[in-house]
C-alpha cells in the first residue's frame, strides 16, 4: 500500500516544474530518486508513489491535487515576462526558484483581494494613464504629485520609502515587500537574487511588489518604476536599474528618477554644492533624496550632458551595491509584523475586515495571511498605529 503510485496528469507534472524554476536534477536530489524517474512522471512513462508526490508538491509548492487535474490550469501559469528579467544590456536572465515563488504568491493574493474590493463596491483605481512616447520627466512629475495627493503642495522631495509606500497604498494601491529566502548552502558572497520589483495590474486591486532584499533608499526607485508599469498597463518583472536599459525599462527607469529627482532640483542642488570627485556627488543626491546610488547616477547623467557615463563609473566604482548588510533588520521579527511589512497594512486590513464580515471564513483567513488567533489581532494593532509600513 505505501508503494501505491498515484496517477498524477504528465502534462501538469511538467508544467508545474517548469513553473517552479526548478532542473529534474534539482527535484531528483531532494526526493532521493533517480533524475529518470522525475523525467518518467513529467513524460508519462511513470508514476510517483504517494510519498514522492507529497515530496514533488512540497518542492514545487503547490496542492498535491493539482497534479490530478485533467488539464493545465493555464489561468494561473506564468507568463514570459515573468520567467526572467531583462538585464541591462538587453539580454535576459532566468529568475530563481524563489523569485518565481514571490510572483506567484503576490499573484494569489491579488486575485482574491480583487474579488473582495469588487464585492466591497468600490470603484476601479484611477491610475494616471501614460504611453512610452510621453516625456518619461513629465510622467515622473504627474506620478508624484497623483501619489503625494494633498501633499503634493508640500515638499515632497526626499522621503523615506515608508512614506511613499503609505501614500501609494492611500491611492489603494497594495505595495508589496516579498521576502526571499537565500537556499540552504548556497554562497552568500555570490548575488544569488536579480529580481528588483515587478507589477501586476488590476482594475480593483492593482500590486507592486518590491523586493525587500534591497535596502530602503533602493525601495524607493523601484515603487516609482513599478508605477510606472501600472501607467501603461504592463506585466513585467524588472532588473536593477540601469543608464543601459533598453525600452520600456529605461522609460521606466527615467520616470522613477524623474519622480524622486526632478531634473530642476537636482540641477539647483548641485550647483550649490559643486564637488570636484563625482563619486561623491552620486553620494550626496543619494543621501539627499533618500534614494540609491544607482538612481542618482541616473538623475545626474540625465540632467548633465556633460556627466556622460558617469553611471557605468559608479556602478564599477563604488563598493556599495544598494544591497543590505548582513544582520541588522527590522526589530520586531513576529509573524504579524512580518506579514504586515511583506502584504502591506491595506492588503491586512482588507483580509481581516472580510473575515470581519464574514465574507471569508477562519480557514480562508488563515491561508491567506497564515496568521493564528492571537496573531491577527496583533496585525490588526500594528496597521492601526501605523508601526510596520516599510
Amino acid at each position: 500500500m505505501a508503494n501505491l503510485e498515484i496517477p498524477v496528469n504528465p502534462a501538469v507534472v511538467k508544467w508545474a516544474i517548469d513553473e517552479s524554476g526548478y532542473s529534474t536534477a534539482e527535484i531528483a536530489k531532494t526526493l532521493r530518486v533517480d533524475a529518470s524517474k522525475v523525467h518518467a512522471w513529467r513524460v508519462g512513462d511513470g508514476q510517483p508513489t504517494k510519498g514522492q508526490l507529497n515530496g514533488l508538491a512540497r518542492k514545487l509548492r503547490r496542492s498535491p491535487l493539482v497534479f490530478l487535474l485533467q488539464r493545465v490550469p493555464l489561468d494561473s501559469s506564468l507568463g514570459p515576462e515573468f520567467r526572467s528579467v531583462l538585464r541591462p544590456d538587453g539580454t535576459s536572465l532566468e529568475l530563481s526558484p524563489p523569485e518565481r515563488l514571490a510572483i506567484r504568491r503576490a499573484r494569489y493574493l491579488q486575485q482574491k483581494l480583487s474579488e473582495l474590493v469588487f464585492q466591497d463596491e468600490r470603484p476601479k483605481v484611477e491610475i494616471p494613464r501614460h504611453e512610452l512616447t510621453d516625456e518619461p520627466e513629465a510622467v515622473g512629475k504627474s506620478i508624484r504629485s497623483w501619489v503625494a495627493g494633498d501633499c503634493a503642495s508640500e515638499e515632497s522631495i526626499g522621503r523615506e520609502f515608508a512614506e511613499w509606500r503609505q501614500m501609494a497604498e492611500a491611492k489603494r494601491i497594495f505595495v508589496m515587500l516579498p521576502q526571499l529566502s537565500r537556499p540552504r548552502g548556497s554562497d552568500k558572497s555570490q548575488e544569488l537574487f536579480k529580481l528588483r520589483g515587478f507589477s501586476l495590474p488590476d482594475d480593483y486591486a492593482p500590486v507592486v511588489a518590491v523586493i525587500s532584499a534591497d535596502y530602503p533608499p533602493a525601495r524607493s526607485f523601484t515603487l516609482f518604476h513599478e508605477l510606472a508599469h501600472l501607467t501603461i498597463r504592463e506585466y513585467n518583472s524588472c532588473h536593477v536599474p540601469s543608464f543601459r536599459s533598453k525600452g520600456v525599462e529605461q522609460w521606466c527607469d527615467r520616470v522613477a528618477g524623474s519622480a524622486l529627482i526632478p531634473r530642476d532640483d537636482l540641477k539647483d542642488f548641485i550647483d550649490r554644492r559643486r564637488e570636484s570627485d563625482e563619486q561623491e556627488r552620486v553620494k550626496r543626491v543619494a543621501s539627499h533624496y533618500k534614494t540609491s546610488l544607482r538612481a542618482a547616477a541616473v538623475a545626474i547623467e540625465n540632467a548633465f550632458p556633460s556627466a556622460r557615463g558617469i553611471y557605468l563609473r559608479t556602478d564599477k566604482r563604488l563598493p556599495l551595491r544598494d544591497r543590505p548588510k548582513d544582520g541588522g533588520g527590522n526589530a520586531d521579527n513576529s509573524r504579524p509584523a512580518k506579514r504586515v511589512r511583506e502584504y502591506g497594512a491595506l492588503a491586512v486590513r482588507t483580509f481581516l475586515q472580510a473575515f470581519a464580515d464574514r465574507r471569508i471564513d477562519e480557514l480562508d483567513s488563515r491561508e491567506y495571511l497564515r496568521l493564528f488567533g492571537p496573531e491577527t489581532d496583533r496585525a490588526a494593532a500594528l496597521i492601526e498605529v501605523h508601526a510596520f509600513n516599510g
